[in-house]
């Protein structure tokens, strides 16, 4: 399944190289290949014929999660067009490897092979890992937020479960409505490991230890989420969580 997923992506890498937007992007692409290259050189200039999104003066007119993922792909590979479609790509074959995994713990080889098939053929996957844009880095982050949990289903893991939250914290900088499935996610935690029974003599603190896993997630998401709402207050002087 991997094979096949790269050579689908290649395949179509190689015939978006010819695409006129592709070192010159348009839309949000555009804003997100500004915002992140002027991150990585300091040169916060607008580009021709676009006004100013006085991204350092005001809250997040959008979410930031991506274009500091993007500055750190040019950070350390260069300003170069193809190398976040490739990093993208990347992430492509690591979400089918995890969907794998994911299935293969949930229902064994043929759900396995399923999800693998699914995330690896589906054709929005490949096409979006070639454009400056987000899902690629979403679908990412929420793998790995389930495999993280997952890894903590049997026993209590705060490896997997601080994984998790931080992967959860990032989709929400990236994409904030999905704070609605990391507070569910973190609702399931707190069901999975709630104690079964209270003794009598520490009733107040056995309960509340039975509830450590998901304050663990959620501490983790929060790491976050916590430095863009302050930095907000701040730039903005009202409370804006996300963008």
């Amino acid at each position: 399944m991997l094979l096949a997923a790269a050579a689908v992506r290649l395949a179509y890498l190689e015939q978006v190289r010819s695409a006129p937007d592709f070192a010159a992007p348009v839309l949000d692409p555009q804003l997100n290949d500004y915002w992140a290259r002027a991150l990585v050189t300091g040169d916060w200039t607008p580009p021709d014929g676009a006004n100013d999104p006085m991204i350092r003066s005001t809250p997040y007119g959008r979410p930031p999660g991506y274009p500091w993922f993007l500055a750190g792909i040019y950070r350390v590979f260069g300003l170069h067009p193809l190398t976040p479609r490739l990093a993208q790509m990347a992430l492509g074959l690591l979400t089918v490897l995890l969907a794998g995994g994911i299935g293969w713990k949930m229902y064994g080889p043929w759900g396995a092979g399923t999800a693998a098939g699914l995330l690896a053929f589906t054709w929005p996957m490949p096409f979006f890992e070639g454009e400056l844009n987000s899902p690629a880095l979403e679908c990412f982050c929420f793998a790995v937020m389930i495999a993280g949990l997952l890894q903590s289903h049997n026993r209590y893991a705060r490896g997997g479960l601080a994984l998790a939250g931080l992967a959860g914290g990032w989709l929400i900088i990236t994409r904030p409505n999905a704070a609605l499935p990391v507070l569910l996610a973190a609702g399931w935690v707190a069901w999975r490991f709630r104690p079964k029974t209270v003794p009598q003599n520490r009733p107040v603190a056995d309960f509340l230890s039975g509830f450590r896993p998901a304050f663990v997630f959620l501490a983790a998401a929060l790491l976050c989420v916590l430095p863009v709402v302050v930095r907000n207050r701040i730039v903005g002087g009202e409370w804006t969580p996300v963008s």
